[in-house]
């Protein structure tokens, strides 16, 4: 693209038409200077502003993040862009601003209301490298944590817990006296509350919440249970998977849970679907707790783990299974090393790095 060729104005901007690229819809509309349209042709990523003219233009789940760019054309004039996105985090705009700008959108061309017609000159695709993911699932007790660091630590890539996030939120809850069923309140307070996870030497992830470091007390069967409630709840997985949507937007991460080869990462290079009877992973589980000092009755785990099953694989919003592509690894009888081996063997054939 000739930057020098396009019509900046007085103030040393462009008009950008940010549209997503799977609908179509109008987002935003935005100005560009030539120091952040650079940045956004060499990495394929485009900054939102909160605010435009002194209008609140983004949800604040979304403001200050980088939207990938998929497509960016050029109006006829050299004066305007349309930037085709990829959302992250959910819609880019208010509902009130959503259209305010615009009478019609059809195909590449964009009818202005008192302007004039979109008529794109020129496409540009940024060629963005994004490093691998690969997305481990699987019920409850499966392993899926102390494979996916490990399968992390071998490739070289970060690992995520995404479970962390619901017991973040479960912690924050409980320590602020928030229940759902007040849902003005608690959707006040889910959509400020910050969770942060951050790679330990250990390979293992640091959890802030509010910028409290709560990665010991997120851990307790009190507020695991409190967050597989939560977890059910459709508008706290919207939370929950834009966020960790963004934790892995750069690539190069092993992300575990039980939706994130069919919600969270769809497109990751690599999808392992973990699994073990109920048995071993009750067992499993029941010795993890008496290395932890909890006093638990192996039955009474079983019947938890179990119920856990049904009520992630039949839940409305994002059941537990398997995707269409996935590798299925049933780990019973198997060492820890022999399930990491495997993983890596379907990664190191799958991801187009040199690092895999």
């Amino acid at each position: 693209m000739d930057l020098d060729a396009l019509k900046w104005d007085e103030r040393g901007l462009i008009s950008v038409i940010f549209q997503d690229h799977e609908t179509g819809e109008v987002l935003v509309l935005g100005y560009m200077n030539r120091g952040a349209l650079e940045k956004t042709l060499e990495t394929g990523k485009a900054y939102l502003f909160r605010r435009s003219h002194g209008r609140v233009m983004m949800k604040g789940e979304t403001s200050g993040n980088y939207q990938l760019v998929k497509e960016v054309l050029v109006d006829c004039d050299g004066d305007a862009l349309v930037m085709k996105i990829e959302q992250i985090g959910g819609a880019a705009c208010h509902e009130g601003y959503r259209s305010c700008f615009y009478r019609k959108l059809v195909g590449d061309r964009l009818e202005i209301v008192g302007e004039r017609v979109f008529e794109p000159k020129e496409v540009y695709r940024p060629s963005r490298r994004r490093q691998p993911c690969v997305a481990i699932d699987g019920p409850v007790a499966a392993g899926k944590s102390t494979i996916a660091r490990l399968v992390a630590r071998e490739l070289g890539f970060t690992y995520v817990d995404s479970g962390a996030t619901y017991r973040g939120l479960a912690w924050a809850a409980r320590r602020h006296g928030i229940s759902p069923d007040d849902r003005a309140r608690f959707d006040d307070f889910l959509g400020e509350l910050d969770i942060q996870l951050r790679p330990r030497p250990d390979g293992l992830n640091q959890v802030l919440v509010d910028g409290q470091d709560v990665t010991d007390e997120i851990r307790s069967p009190q507020i695991g249970k409190l967050a597989s409630r939560l977890s059910a709840i459709p508008r706290v997985r919207r939370r929950m998977v834009a966020l960790q949507k963004e934790m892995a937007r750069e690539g190069g991460v092993v992300m575990e849970g039980r939706d994130i080869q069919t919600v969270v990462l769809p497109e990751a290079e690599v999808k392992i679907f973990l699994t073990a009877p109920a048995e071993e992973r009750a067992e499993r589980r029941w010795h993890e707790l008496r290395a932890q000092g909890v006093s638990a009755d192996l039955q009474q785990v079983q019947a938890e783990i179990e119920a856990r099953d049904k009520q992630d694989s039949t839940r409305s919003d994002s059941p537990l299974r398997a995707a269409s592509h996935a590798v299925h690894v049933d780990t019973a009888g198997m060492t820890i090393e022999q399930v990491v081996a495997t993983v890596l063997e379907v990664a190191r054939e799958r991801c187009p790095t040199d690092r895999a």
